[in-house]
């Protein structure tokens, strides 16, 4: 008998991944550009379905950077075509689907098989993911779903090319949400991360310490086959 297969995407503004989980391992996976539109997306979404070509899948997880609400992306700021999508659309009945905030299934991933403790992630890249866990899960938190306020303005700062000026600003936006949190760890990824290598890390750890905050940062990379992974362990109740 063969064992039952979760296709897991994780949907962002620069990039879409995909995976196979089979007994909460990846068994194939793979990476594209995000479409420029909705035809285009639903398109790419069918077409990367396909060619996984695996006939036993019951259960489909999605992520999404956006408002969530059941099986539908009610806004994504940085995916505009994407509003009140329901994934329904692209899979219907019988298909288990469940969607969830991509930063909720970014920590999720780099939380599976580990000692529980209370964690602050962030994505960084084309927006600013937040999601938080305690001893007991990842925990859902509406309003990390929305951007915010300061996004643009990050955009912007990230556009100059300046990774310490990016660090600075991250170093003193980000500060205030982990001192309410108050983490056993900070988790961080994302294309920003991935792209501007250690001298970033080594440059927001800076102005983090800098600005109060002196907890441990790990560095996930891959960030977005993490929250593909993610997506599909939301059907793990273990």
């Amino acid at each position: 008998m063969n064992p039952k297969i979760i296709i897991g995407f994780d949907i962002g503004g620069t990039h879409i991944a995909a995976v196979a989980v089979s007994k909460e391992r990846i068994i194939k996976k793979s990476i594209s550009n995000t479409p420029k539109n909705l035809p285009a997306f639903v398109k790419h979404i069918t077409k990367t379905f396909s060619k996984f070509g695996y006939k036993n899948v019951s259960k489909i997880g999605i992520s999404a950077a956006g408002i969530i609400s059941g099986t539908s992306v009610k806004k994504a700021p940085n995916i505009l075509y994407l509003k009140n999508f329901n994934f329904r659309k692209i899979f219907p009945k019988p298909y288990s689907i469940r969607v969830d905030n991509d930063a909720r299934s970014f920590l999720r991933a780099n939380l599976f098989n580990k000692p529980k403790k209370s964690s602050l992630a962030f994505t960084i890249g084309t927006g600013i993911g937040r999601a938080y866990s305690d001893k007991s899960g990842v925990k859902v938190i509406k309003q990390f779903e929305y951007p915010e306020k300061w996004e643009k303005q990050y955009q912007k700062v990230r556009s100059l090319k300046s990774t310490e000026e990016l660090a600075e600003y991250l170093g003193i936006k980000l500060s205030p949400i982990i001192r309410s949190y108050n983490p056993g760890q900070i988790i961080i990824g994302g294309g920003v991360v991935t792209g501007r290598g250690k001298k970033f890390v080594l440059l927001l750890k800076k102005y983090l310490k800098l600005n109060g905050v002196n907890i441990p940062v790990k560095v996930a990379p891959q960030k977005a086959f993490a929250g593909a992974f993610g997506s599909a362990l939301i059907f793990n109740k273990k």
